[in-house]
């Protein structure tokens, strides 16, 4: 469909490469923004329409009708009805295939044909002769119009609104379509206007998920953001999950949640703090659901991997990176209906541009991504009137002004050496303003991804431990492991020095090695129940430890190693893994019972084989039982000794 855009008019933004949901939206909240302060005596209208089933009641004639007016040929038209009309539908229940239901109208749902025809159909709005000079946008079915509040302009959108509907066999919902009406506009004249439309008056209204309101909005109006991490939290909080799989949850869960909003709203930061609070608790929760201690700051765990933090990117460090995307949309796309609704405005600069108090969300939105976008472009050069010499980047791929001038340095910028660098800088011959390049133009990755990495620093005192990090993270890990190995890098675990650090302890010593301080390093490696481990570490000699390993049975026999446990409150569980002589296994069990002996648990594991060995078992060479309690043993052996 590469002439799709050509037939559609700017103000339909959907199914068309190049237009995007995010313009529209700043569009409409621009454009109440005007409702809000307006001073016009007759007043500003704005029509929400809403369409019943709107993929399901397109009438095919109107499509018929839209292919031949756009002057598509004849046999393609053709084709286009055929894949289109007189469908018959089948209904399955309990695999039984009832009488097929011949479809009358509409547009079949996951077509991928069936949003391109939409469009064409719904451009009717767009393009009919009779209409009066108003302002209109589209994403597919949701539609807002707008309009000097006029009696005459009132009814001739309502003619346009009803003949387009009657047309397309299509139908007003009447409970979801709404008026509304700029704050100055008479009571009178507002009640009118909305009887005569047959539609509610409001004050605010939900376009394309977002809420827009003649007012500002206020921390309630977001209160959606934390009611649902709340919820997905409490589902999650009764489960046991592991930490390295609550960080998952977090990133690709709970922090997900505000990014539609926060892209395209003034999400009030307090709204943003309590997420990412949230989000903290959960990752250090204790699994009785408490409150844990906070082993590492969040600012920490925010850093990317790569330098050592969780990569969880924070709910307030990821809104100015968000929006960026919006500020390089506005200044690579001169001839959007953005751009020219914004620039005749405020102008078209985006740089060092102070934020007038009475500018609207939507500007208020671009010029903070336009802040951090900065760090991340580079200025083409052409006629060199769009160009800050000293804060733009245009040679090499740095700014002049980088903080303070450093005078060792000096002379790298000055001089026979700078006029060289700068006359070897590429000009871009033609009539054309300067353009933007974003200096990682083939990187891959997004624009706030870019931002973020252009952003990210790292602090001397880390870089030790950063290599450090590296080399674990060599090693391929699985991710609990690859955790605790962080944490123990940045002393995160629960050892006397930390407990100490945090006054939870009066002091930092060892328990078991009386006089030694008790920190991260002492737990690993210094601990004296480690020494027989670190003295032969370096040696590849672990196996003369002295230390119990699991030895296979002889070929051909079965060998089931069985064992009890016991809690506090009486309830235990017995289980029992059979494998042959390679170590591979066989068979396990396991089940629950309430008892009190743990000598009673065992012998209760041993007579369960009875109930769990299998009829091809017998026809190995012999079985062989083990268990960890040397009494059960001792006893069996007497008794098998007494019967024989």
């Amino acid at each position: 469909m590469n002439v799709i855009h050509k037939l559609v008019s700017e103000e339909q933004v959907a199914f068309i490469k190049g237009r995007s949901l995010s313009e529209h939206v700043l569009i409409a909240q621009e454009l109440f923004h005007k409702f809000r302060f307006s001073n016009s005596k007759g007043g500003l209208m704005a029509i929400k329409l809403d369409m019943k089933q709107a993929y399901d009641s397109m009438a095919w004639n109107t499509l018929k009708q839209v292919l031949n007016y756009f002057g598509f040929p004849i046999g393609y038209s053709k084709l286009v009805m055929e894949c289109v009309t007189d469908p018959i539908f089948i209904v399955h229940i309990n695999g039984v295939g009832l009488d097929g239901i011949k479809g009358r109208s509409g547009f079949r749902q996951g077509c991928p044909l069936s949003p391109y025809l939409f469009i064409l159909c719904s451009q009717l709005l767009t393009n009919a002769p009779t209409a009066p000079r108003i302002s209109h946008l589209l994403f597919a079915d949701d539609i807002l119009v707008f309009s000097m509040a006029k009696r005459e302009n009132l009814l001739k959108i309502r003619k346009i609104t009803f003949d387009y509907y009657k047309w397309t066999g299509q139908q007003v919902n009447f409970s979801k379509s709404a008026i509304i009406f700029s704050k100055k506009m008479e009571r009178r004249r507002r009640m009118e206007f909305s009887k005569l439309m047959g539609f509610m008056e409001v004050k605010e209204l939900n376009y394309l998920g977002i809420k827009i309101a003649l007012r500002r909005l206020v921390v309630t109006n977001f209160s959606v953001i934390l009611e649902k991490a709340i919820a997905k939290l409490d589902i999650w909080g009764n489960k046991l999950i592991s930490m390295p799989c609550r960080v998952v949850l977090i990133k690709t869960v709970v922090l997900a949640l505000h990014i539609f909003y926060s892209s395209l709203s003034l999400v009030p930061m307090s709204i943003l703090n309590k997420l990412d609070r949230l989000c903290r608790d959960f990752l250090w929760y204790k699994k009785n659901g408490n409150s844990g201690i906070l082993y590492v700051a969040w600012k920490d765990v925010c850093i990317p991997e790569n330098q050592g933090g969780l990569g969880i990117l924070s709910a307030t460090d990821s809104v100015e990176p968000l929006r960026a995307k919006l500020a390089w949309n506005f200044l690579k796309k001169p001839h959007s209906l953005l751009y020219k609704s914004l620039s005749i405005k405020y102008g078209r600069s985006v740089w060092d541009v102070e934020r007038r108090p009475n500018s609207s969300p939507s500007w208020k939105l671009i010029l903070s991504g336009a802040k951090m976008l900065r760090h991340i472009v580079k200025w083409n050069i052409k006629d060199g009137t769009s160009i800050n010499i000293m804060k733009d980047v245009w040679i090499m791929v740095e700014a002049l002004t980088e903080g303070e001038w450093i005078p060792d340095k000096l002379k790298c910028f000055f001089g026979d050496e700078l006029v060289n660098v700068i006359c070897n800088t590429k000009i871009h011959m033609g009539n054309n303003e300067d353009d933007l390049q974003l200096l990682k133009n083939y990187s891959g990755k997004t624009i706030s991804a870019m931002v973020r990495d252009g952003n990210s620093y790292l602090e001397e005192e880390n870089h030790s431990f950063v290599q450090h990090w590296k080399n674990i993270k060599k090693l391929n890990l699985i991710p609990r492991i690859a955790f605790f190995w962080c944490r123990l890098l940045k002393n995160a675990i629960p050892s006397c020095e930390f407990l100490m650090h945090r006054r939870l302890l009066d002091n930092n010593l060892c328990l078991r090695d009386y006089g030694m301080k008790e920190d991260g390093e002492h737990v690993a490696a210094a601990f004296s129940s480690n020494n027989p481990y670190t003295d032969h570490w370096g040696a590849n000699q672990l196996y003369k430890l002295n230390s119990s390993f699991w030895h296979p049975p002889p070929p051909g026999w079965i060998k089931v190693n069985i064992d009890a446990s016991l809690l506090p409150s009486n309830e235990a569980g017995i289980g029992g893994i059979f494998r042959d002589n390679k170590g591979r296994m066989l068979l396990s069990f396991g089940f629950s019972v309430v008892h009190w002996d743990i000598v009673f648990l065992d012998l209760l594991a041993f007579c369960s084989l009875r109930e769990v060995i299998k009829d091809w078992m017998m026809d190995a060479r012999g079985l062989i039982i083990e268990t960890d309690n040397s009494n059960v043993i001792s006893y069996l052996q007497k008794s098998f000794a007494k019967d024989n």
